[in-house]
């Protein structure tokens, strides 16, 4: 038969794997926030979006009188068709004479220019997760088995 003082250091014991397996988890956790390069290039994208949809001539003139994240001045190109792409240098605020170089963002981008930093920050989060998840399970079991052992 189990005491109750038996019962109580289970209790412990386990909150204590729980806690262990918690703290790993945060340790292990990416950081929350963008870092400054990724705001910038979601600011940029997000203007050059708006300069792109931006029907009015006047209101376009205003926004581009804005510099980007980086300084240099916004470009309006009006393509084959009559649509409208806007561009930043992005970064290294430079840019080809003809297309583009890695580092430009433009408006009609098939995808963020984050997403790639994006995905590795979510593979990132499901490692800590996951290391903090076989702790906790690989602990557990042991103590579980350690206490059923016992006569």
């Amino acid at each position: 038969m189990r005491s109750c003082s038996d019962t109580i250091i289970d209790v412990l014991a386990l909150l204590a794997i729980v806690a262990l397996g918690l703290l790993l988890t945060l340790f292990l956790l990416p950081p929350l926030e963008q870092s400054r390069e990724q705001a910038r290039k979601t600011q940029a994208w997000s203007i050059t979006r708006q300069l792109a949809a931006e029907t009015d001539e006047a209101r376009r003139e205003s926004m581009l009188a804005e510099p980007d994240p980086w300084g240099q001045p916004y470009r309006v190109f009006v393509q084959q068709g009559g649509s409208i792409r806007a561009v930043s240098s992005g970064p290294n605020m430079t840019s080809p004479e003809e297309g583009f170089d890695e580092d430009d963002i433009y408006s009609d981008m098939p995808r963020s220019p984050n997403a790639a930093a994006d995905f590795r920050h979510s593979i990132h989060l499901l490692f800590a997760l996951g290391v903090g998840a076989a702790i906790w399970i690989a602990l557990s079991v042991a103590y579980v088995g350690s206490r059923c052992r016992e006569p």
